[in-house]
């Protein structure tokens, strides 16, 4: 009973303007073991682990999963620089996810997504990126603070699929934690949507 009214309080929709702590990149560049290049639009910034992708499981047939955790610079968003997870799907079906929830800690956050899709030779490649808000920023702190180092995840779409995030948790609290002290007070208002509940 108690999961069922926490899964129905993870579907009220929270729709505000949400406060965003950005960063310098030019501190975060400095992180051992990064990269730092343009993304496929030509125009945003991308500061990323070299040992990246890590890769996750996913219960769907002929399907795969890669992880990304980085930190992307707009020069449309004002030069805010945001911390990301992206969920990397390789399938022959697409699922077209709307939300997934993921548990870190004692919490499930869940994000409603729309999926940048592609494909190739009858195969879709689905990315689904997750901004980090100061909600959602704990659930990276909390991945930090683990013992372990996979965390459930589930995707709510053409079906429902569910799977597991594998990151170590040294690099996730390296990355989180330059964040953190690279963090200005200011902040930039930016209209998100997420939802978060006890689970």
């Amino acid at each position: 009973m108690r999961k069922t009214a926490c899964f129905l309080l993870a579907l009220v929709l929270l729709l505000f303007g949400m406060a965003h702590a950005y960063a310098e990149m030019e501190q975060l560049t400095g992180i051992d073991g990064v990269q730092v290049f343009l993304a496929d639009n030509g125009v945003d910034t991308v500061v990323r682990p070299e040992d990246q992708p890590y890769f996750g499981q996913i219960d769907k047939e002929n399907a795969s999963l890669c992880i990304y955790l980085d930190f992307l610079q707009s020069p449309n968003d004002e030069d805010i620089v945001f911390m990301r997870l992206t969920l990397a799907i390789e399938t022959w079906d697409p699922v077209n996810a709307e939300t997934i929830a993921v548990e870190a800690g004692k919490n499930r956050y869940v994000f409603e997504v729309k999926a940048s899709t592609s494909e190739y030779d009858q195969t879709y490649y689905e990315d689904y990126e997750l901004y980090m808000t100061d909600l959602s920023l704990p659930m990276i702190a909390a991945m930090a603070s683990a013992k372990t180092s996979e965390w459930k995840f589930v995707l709510y779409g053409n079906e429902t699929v569910e799977g597991s995030i594998t990151m170590p948790a040294d690099m996730v609290k390296k990355l989180y934690k330059a964040y953190r002290n690279e963090c200005s007070q200011k902040v930039q208002q930016r209209t998100r949507t997420i939802r978060t509940a006890k689970t």
